[in-house]
């Protein structure tokens, strides 16, 4: 059982006796509850319809219907109407209206509409055929109706019937039972006085339908409409934002929280924040029928700066990340590290190398990057003895590892810094600087006092595994290069390295001439000629 809408007998405003407190909802149960009926050839009943088609109320067993209740025609040449108390509407934000219709008329001839007066005596018809959905449900069949002229300027409405069309008298479009209808009353938002008529009209011939009939007439506030909005991440501070009320919006704008204020009907906008940061992103939307309305989300943009600890030596792992994140306080905040064996902001005992690490929050665009762990400047503690050689009691060398360190130790014990080799074999230094830091390094000397390249004198390249190729002898020296030319000065081999040979193949007997390039003891660039003689 529905509750009937309070009515104020006494005057109430430029409303006397009308309805001003809501929701009104009234399904004439007890009575027309100030509901009247007039107009020409007036034949609106109010009772419990029993006809071929309109055979039962809309709700509960009492509804308003014209033709009478159990007629099986109604009246000719009608142009009638049914009238509702007065409204107050002055109290409603935003105002709407619902009712269960029923109608069965001759389709386009006959039929009826809903009109209102803020005065009245001047009535409008309230919607047309082309009705937005967003706006109105089940709002009028056709854009005019020939037999409501002269009852409504405006003259869409509902009309049809479940019949076919049977000679002259047109049929379809009939509702076939009781629909609900409603109406988005932004046009009569704060209006004080307000009265709604439903009208009918008929012709002379074709009226052996069952008519309109009309049943639980409402009127209420609409409560802001359920929105939200949700965001979807570009990158780091490129943010796509959607409204998720898509439909009925008859303008938008959005507020992104960081003083930028775009109007935009779109439903999904693109925005980029300039810095890091957590924004309030309001969205004002004007509502085809709900009027203005508001969604706010938080998001957050994310940042961090790394204080990064570096390795302090050259195998050690000592290095440190710790991670400042911006802004902190975000909800849900989590640092995650591509090595599964670190977490958290800090992470220690690292190694030198790279560490991509991502930074994610609720209602934030994550971060993804990489923190570079280096070595102390200081750390790189390499010693260097040079290569394997040569040394000769009778002209002794130094062995020095080439840098100042902060203390030294050879293999003998020694801690000077550098040593003077007196046997062949291995020898070895390590070394460390003022920060702790150790290297070492190691050379194996041969013993060797030739001071000068050598060759021989003449070879037989004849394949007899006896002298069959001219090689050098650097002995302790440097070779830089060495040179084979003819008798014509022309270069016919060369060679940078003392342990190649020249195996004289495609050469004719004859002298030759071989020319040394190297570096002696003493460090002094030289050069070495002498005759060499291929024999066949």
């Amino acid at each position: 059982m529905w509750i009937i809408g309070l009515s104020l007998f006494e005057a109430s405003g430029s409303c006397p006796g009308g309805i001003s407190v809501y929701p009104y909802a009234e399904s004439f149960e007890s009575g027309a509850a100030g509901w009247t009926s007039g107009g020409t050839n007036n034949d609106w009943q109010l009772g419990t319809p029993a006809k071929a088609v309109i055979n039962g109320a809309g709700d509960g067993i009492t509804s308003w219907i014209t033709g009478g209740l159990i007629g099986s025609a109604y009246s000719s040449a009608a142009r009638s109407w049914l009238q509702s108390p007065c409204f107050d509407l002055s109290s409603l934000s935003r105002p709407e209206i619902s009712f269960l219709i029923f109608w069965d008329t001759e389709y386009q001839y006959d039929g009826g509409n809903l009109q209102y007066s803020t005065n009245g005596t001047t009535w409008q018809t309230l919607g047309r055929s082309t009705t937005d959905a967003c706006i109105a449900d089940n709002w009028y069949t056709i854009n005019a109706i020939n037999n409501l002229s002269g009852l409504a300027t405006t003259t869409s409405g509902w009309s049809g019937t479940v019949q076919a069309t049977s000679g002259s008298c047109r049929g379809g479009n009939g509702s076939g039972s009781w629909k609900r209808a409603r109406y988005c009353l932004q046009e009569l938002a704060g209006e004080s006085s307000v009265t709604f008529r439903f009208t009918f009209g008929s012709g002379t011939t074709c009226n052996d339908f069952d008519g309109i009939a009309m049943d639980l007439f409402e009127v209420y506030d609409l409560s802001a409409a359920p929105t939200s909005i949700s965001f979807q991440c570009v990158s780091s501070r490129t943010i796509v934002f959607t409204d998720n009320q898509l439909n009925c919006r008859a303008s938008r704008s959005w507020d992104f929280g960081d003083g930028s204020v775009e109007p935009n009907n779109a439903s999904t906008i693109s925005h980029t924040y300039s810095s890091q940061g957590s924004w309030n992103v309001v969205l004002t939307a004007n509502h085809s029928c709900r009027g203005t309305e508001t969604s706010i989300l938080s998001v957050s943009t994310l940042s961090f700066s790394a204080v990064v600890t570096p390795v302090s030596c050259l195998g050690s792992s000592d290095g440190e990340i710790n991670l400042q994140l911006s802004p902190a306080t975000v909800s849900g905040l989590q640092v995650t590290w591509s090595d599964p064996q670190l977490s958290g902001s800090f992470v220690n005992g690292l190694s030198p190398g790279n560490y991509p690490v991502t930074i994610s929050a609720m209602d934030a665009c994550p971060i993804t990057d990489t923190v570079s762990v280096l070595l102390n400047s200081t750390a790189a503690v390499q010693p260097e003895l040079g290569p394997d050689g040569f040394f000769c009691p009778q002209r002794p060398g130094l062995l020095n590892p080439l840098g100042t360190y902060f203390s030294y130790l050879w293999q003998n014990g020694s801690s000077d810094s550098v040593l003077v080799p007196n046997q062949e074999g291995q020898y070895w230094v390590r070394v460390s600087n003022a920060q702790g830091c150790f290297g070492a390094d190691t050379v194996q000397l041969a013993l060797n006092c030739l001071d000068e390249p050598v060759f021989p004198s003449a070879f037989t390249p004849n394949d007899d595994m006896l002298n069959d190729f001219f090689q050098l002898y650097v002995g302790a020296t440097t070779l830089t290069a060495w040179y084979i030319y003819d008798r014509w000065g022309h270069v016919i081999f060369k060679s940078t390295d003392a342990a190649d040979s020249w195996d004289g193949k495609g050469f004719p007997e004859g002298i030759y001439l071989c020319l040394v390039e190297y570096i002696s003891n003493d460090g002094s660039a030289k050069e070495l000629t002498g005759r060499v003689t291929l024999i066949r």
